[in-house]
């Protein structure tokens, strides 16, 4: 198992926001630590270009969620657009180099 040394201002902490932004992570590391954390994962993790967060889901953050999920299905059904819900499904794009 290998370990990497964070240097302290590579991290930045919003406490107001509940994140926890590393910077410098590579997209292997990236991979690594989202499969680490698996499926039901308390924390959501957003990666793009060397940038991870960590996020928690706060209650604000679940209702402004729900709130843009209705009006996504409302536009779409206006507009005649086919769509599908991901959940919480996890989407890399190496490629991008980003993922959440």
């Amino acid at each position: 198992m290998s370990t990497a040394v964070i240097e302290k201002q590579s991290i930045a902490i919003d406490p107001a926001e509940q994140l926890l932004t590393l910077y410098g992570i590579g997209w292997d590391a990236y991979v690594t630590i989202n499969d680490a954390l698996g499926e039901r994962q308390r924390a959501r993790l957003v990666y793009l270009d060397g940038k991870l967060t960590f996020m928690t889901k706060s209650r604000r953050h679940e209702w402004c969620s729900d709130r843009l999920a209705e009006l996504i299905k409302i536009a779409a059904s206006v507009l005649g657009i086919v769509w599908e819900s991901g959940g919480e499904a996890t989407l890399r794009l190496e490629a991008c180099q980003g993922g959440l």
